[in-house]
């Protein structure tokens, strides 16, 4: 009973975070793949950075 109980508290916590950290390696790799294709097209500037933030 006890095996059992852990393991769907540890269940639970991993239910918990998961969108979380799924939603914080999304932001990551968003923020990176516009940086790159900012960077590729030359839109490094201050003013287009303003703009798509």
């Amino acid at each position: 009973m006890k095996g059992t109980l852990r393991a769907r508290r540890i269940g639970v916590v991993m239910h918990a975070w998961l969108p979380v950290v799924a939603g914080s390696f999304v932001m990551i790799f968003v923020f990176e793949v516009r940086k790159t294709v900012l960077r590729f097209f030359g839109y490094g500037t201050d003013t287009t950075r303003t703009l798509f933030v």
